[in-house]
């Protein structure tokens, strides 16, 4: 379940579900390899995992290597950190739209450009996106655009080093993150999926104790009745997958 992976700063753990690795790192450490990555002008993605990200991965050969790529892949779903606890291990929880405002507050204050990308289709266009942050971050050196999905080529900003928001969605938005890298993007690229709806208001966020006791979920379920599929292969079909694996991984140890 355990295994160690080398980055450029440091050794940290990971843990394994279902062969897609999600690093054991406390926000300090995100923020310490997004600002190393930012300073050296190179490229850098991360990968909010959550249920879902585990269960297409399963599912899709190619997205389990398109995750591999990622050079983080944090806890965003609190399924990952709750299976991960019943294993016995501590893994911080990282929210996507606490990442979001964390990220945008950084860059403000590091004088970072900031490119969102946001899907035409979407709840949150880039001028709701541009509105919402400009209010709480005025000095923030922002720019986006909408996309429509095989409607336009990948665009890299002339700025660099630049930080790339994608709320594309699963596979999209990893898909999209490996586009920029071969266009030969440097900064960080991170999918952040429904985090910018957060930001804009377009969704509105659950009570702080029910985020402290990992029932989130519930709210926005009961806010997005449309979202009970998803709900369900998160809280259902992602621990038996997941049991599963593990149950699996255990019987082939000599």
């Amino acid at each position: 379940m355990i295994e160690n992976r080398q980055e450029t700063t440091r050794i940290h753990d990971a843990v394994d579900f279902c062969g897609v690795a999600v690093d054991v790192l406390p926000r300090e450490d995100v923020y310490r390899h997004i600002t190393a990555a930012m300073e050296s002008d190179t490229f850098m993605r991360i990968a909010t995992v959550n249920p879902d990200f585990v269960l297409h991965a399963w599912r899709s050969d190619a997205f389990a290597q398109n995750l591999a790529a990622a050079q983080l892949r944090i806890a965003d779903g609190v399924g990952i950190s709750l299976i991960a606890h019943l294993h016995g291990v501590r893994l911080p929880r990282y929210p996507g739209a606490d990442l979001v405002r964390d990220v945008l507050a950084l860059a403000q204050s590091q004088g970072w450009h900031v490119h969102v990308l946001c899907r035409a289709d979407g709840l949150s266009h880039w001028a709701d996106v541009e509105h919402a942050a400009k209010k709480t971050y005025p000095e923030l050196d922002i720019t986006g655009e909408d996309v429509v999905r095989g409607g336009c080529a990948v665009s890299v900003p002339l700025e660099s080093p630049t930080v790339y928001l994608i709320n594309f969605g699963v596979p999209w938005q990893e898909e999209y993150a490996e586009a920029l890298r071969a266009h030969g993007a440097h900064g960080v690229v991170i999918g952040v999926g429904g985090a910018l709806d957060f930001l804009t208001g377009a969704v509105l966020r659950a009570p702080h104790w029910m985020r402290r006791l990992g029932l989130e979920w519930v709210y926005r379920t009961l806010m997005q009745p449309k979202r009970i599929g998803k709900a369900s292969r998160s809280v259902i079909v992602f621990p038996i997958v997941a049991l599963a694996c593990r149950v699996m991984r255990k019987t082939h140890v000599p």
